[in-house]
C-alpha cells in the first residue's frame, strides 16, 4: 500500500521526468530547427501530441520512446539528471525502478519491438526481454526492488 509521502514523491518525479524529457526535445527541435509538424512526421505521431508534449503534458512511454527515435537519441538520456533533485533519494530511486518495470512490462507484453521497423515478439521473447529488464533492475519476479548491489557485495565481505 503506497503512503501519502510515496504518491508525493512520485508526483515530484514524474514531474522532474516530465520536464527533462520536454526541456531536451525543445532544445533539439530549436537547434535542428524542426516544427512541430515536422517533429511529428519524423515520429509518426500527431501535431497534437507534440504540442501537447511541449505544453508540459507527460508522453506515455510509446510517445516518448517514438519521439527520442525521431531524435536519434533514448528516452534515459533525455530525462538523465541529477537523481539529487527529489527530496528522498533511496525512494525516488526505488519508486522510479518499479515504475520504470511496470510501464516497460506493460510495453512489451502489449507491443511491439521497435528498431528500423516495428517485429512482432513471440511470447518467448517477450518473457526473456522482461527477466533481463528484471535481473539488470535487481528486482524480483513481483516487481519489488531487492536493493543495491554495492551495499549487498559490502555486506557479504564483512
Amino acid at each position: 500500500m503506497s503512503t501519502n509521502k510515496e504518491k508525493d514523491l512520485s508526483k515530484v518525479r514524474a514531474a522532474i521526468v516530465t520536464e527533462r524529457f520536454r526541456a531536451s526535445m525543445k532544445q533539439w527541435m530549436l537547434d535542428n530547427k524542426v516544427t512541430q509538424a515536422q517533429m511529428a512526421r519524423r515520429a509518426g505521431l500527431t501535431t497534437s501530441i507534440i504540442n501537447n508534449v511541449i505544453n508540459s503534458h507527460a508522453p506515455s512511454l510509446t510517445n516518448a520512446i517514438l519521439i527520442a527515435r525521431a531524435m536519434n537519441t533514448t528516452v534515459d538520456k533525455m530525462t538523465a539528471g541529477q537523481i539529487a533533485d527529489s527530496p528522498d533519494v533511496t525512494s525516488f530511486s526505488n519508486l522510479f525502478k518499479q515504475d520504470f518495470l511496470k510501464n516497460v512490462k506493460a510495453t512489451v507484453e502489449n507491443g511491439k519491438y521497435y528498431s528500423n521497423e516495428l517485429i512482432d515478439l513471440s511470447e518467448k521473447q517477450k518473457r526473456t526481454i522482461i527477466r533481463l529488464i528484471y535481473a539488470y533492475l535487481n528486482v524480483g519476479k513481483t516487481g519489488k526492488y531487492l536493493g543495491d548491489d554495492i551495499n549487498d557485495s559490502k555486506k557479504k565481505r564483512k
